[in-house]
């Protein structure tokens, strides 16, 4: 009966306390001894690695060709007209080419603007993936649309 009566006070205690702290803005912190011979493990529940990264260049550079730099098959790339030119002009994904240092056609599959838009990804951009077999290394990426000199793309 008294474990009872003593259990119920600490839990009024501990749940007035962290009331208290609430209102107050503090934290509330426990901490609970463990036995000396328990085992600490912790398990990841999820882990992304990525591997993404972004530039801008521009139309003249894409229309010569612009080197991306690959660590995996399968290298998924967007681009897009930078935001304040993108009213202006749309990219066109089958004028986009993505080849190897031999000049081979290492696109395997193509995304249309609206293809993203359609699953709420990306307004007013397209897509790439690079094919299964090409190795990690460097791809040439470029355009044969007609892009001003200086449009920004990214």
């Amino acid at each position: 009966m008294k474990h009872n009566r003593l259990t119920q006070w600490l839990t009024g205690l501990l749940l007035v306390a962290a009331s208290t702290a609430q209102a107050s803005g503090d934290y509330t912190h426990f901490s609970f001894a463990l036995a000396p011979d328990a085992a600490l493990s912790m398990q990841k529940s999820h882990q992304l690695d990525s591997q993404a990264y972004w530039f801008t260049t521009t139309g003249k550079a894409l229309r010569k060709g612009v080197s991306l730099h690959t660590t995996a098959p399968g290298a998924m790339i967007l681009v897009s007209v930078d935001g304040e030119q993108q009213a202006s002009r749309a990219l066109a994904v089958d004028q986009l080419y993505l080849t190897s240092k031999d000049g081979s056609d290492m696109a395997a599959r193509r995304f249309s603007a609206d293809s993203l838009a359609n699953v709420g990804l990306y307004g007013n951009a397209v897509a790439m993936q690079s094919r299964d077999d090409a190795l990690p290394g460097t791809l040439l990426l470029r355009s044969h649309q007609t892009l001003a000199d200086d449009q920004r793309v990214v």
